[in-house]
């Protein structure tokens, strides 16, 4: 017996999870007790108006490029915890158009398996006031806008590699396959974001006291840490005393570069390529927070595009989100120590890789 479901259903389907979305995120941000992460953008964005060093010792210090300061400046104006709501709404208007998008493109159906797939991730990043939204945005924009726009693209992944350095991995299919003019369009609008903050941040110096922030807080024990979900935390975890900490960490650069090229060699198309490669960029980033995860969603919707059986997006879903999510009501500890996050990351990777989908060539 198949369940049908209308139109306007859908829509109460819709407007009932964001509803409940939106109503629980804007409680946690208002009473959670902890920093959420808009203080260092308002720091960033408050130091972007006045011309001094957005790098600052504080409990939640500001770790991108400068030039994502500027992106700030129009929140750093308001009080704080009016800037913290608008963040949190503006990621919350990008996640809605996405899905908006996604029904548009994959029907109802499979856009609420993606979002019940990446719920948890839109929730974390919320309530956590991040904005790995802006992020996801921005490299769809890339991915979807290259052939009708491509300075429209370019400026996407300039701007998302501006905020997490890891995205300018997506420049590798495109000099593999010698897209010269777009990876030099690309490389062209990054150095400018490089170089655009030298006339309002006083120079070199303002590079320098990014370096020494990251050399001074970013050092963390991910072992120790169950909630960083990254492939050298699960490896230690389930190794240690096998083999030692130094040991395991060159080991999994060695595990990244080999899955670097096996993508680059096997993808049969570039948004596959794309897609595997931005997997890789999240579960061997040195802090693989949970909200990060959000993106492998290309990935995933890729797969679910291009399979006619959903088993392979059903077993990465229940890996990489309904089973923590389930285990976590009953210990958080064990459902991160299970590592199953990265887990299901690891299959989203392989089925980029081995399963090409529609297209069979690349570019």
């Amino acid at each position: 017996m198949k369940i049908k479901i209308s139109d306007r259903q859908w829509r109460w389907i819709w407007l009932s999870f964001a509803g409940v979305t939106f109503g629980l995120s804007l409680w946690r941000i208002l009473v959670s007790p902890h920093e959420s992460d808009a203080v260092a953008y308002f720091t960033a964005g408050k130091a972007a108006l006045t011309g001094s060093t957005p790098y600052i010792d504080q409990p939640t210090p500001f770790k991108y490029l400068p030039a994502v300061a500027y992106f700030f400046i129009p929140f750093s104006v308001l009080p704080f915890a009016a800037a913290e709501v608008s963040i949190f709404i503006l990621s919350f208007a990008v996640t809605v158009t996405l899905y908006l998008w996604l029904i548009r493109r994959i029907g109802n159906a499979l856009a609420f398996l993606i979002f019940a797939t990446f719920a948890r991730f839109h929730f974390y990043d919320f309530i956590n006031v991040q904005i790995n939204h802006w992020i996801l945005g921005l490299i769809l924009g890339f991915l979807f806008l290259r052939k009708k726009h491509p300075w429209v693209s370019a400026i996407c992944l300039a701007i998302g590699a501006s905020f997490k350095v890891t995205p300018l991995l997506l420049l590798l299919p495109l000099v593999l396959d010698k897209n010269w003019k777009e990876a030099l369009r690309s490389c062209g609008v990054f150095a400018l974001c490089l170089l655009l903050p030298l006339l309002t941040f006083g120079g070199w110096k303002v590079y320098a006291d990014w370096f020494h922030l990251l050399e001074t807080t970013t050092p963390w024990k991910v072992h120790e840490a169950p909630i960083i979900q990254n492939v050298q935390a699960m490896l230690y975890y389930w190794l240690n005393p096998l083999l030692s900490f130094e040991a395991l960490t060159w080991t999994v650069r060695a595990l990244f570069v080999a899955m670097v090229l096996v993508t680059l060699r096997f993808a049969k198309t570039q948004l596959a390529s794309f897609s595997a490669l931005l997997v890789l960029s999240v579960i061997f980033s040195p802090l693989a927070w949970k909200h990060h995860y959000l993106l492998l969603l290309p990935g995933y919707l890729l797969i679910v595009e291009n399979t006619k059986q959903l088993k392979v997006p059903l077993i990465i879903g229940f890996f990489m989100a309904w089973f923590p999510s389930t285990v976590i009501s009953y210990s958080r500890h064990i459902a991160d120590r299970s590592y199953s996050t990265v887990f299901g990351a690891l299959v989203e990777w392989w089925a980029l890789i081995w399963n090409p989908g529609k297209a069979k060539k690349r570019g």
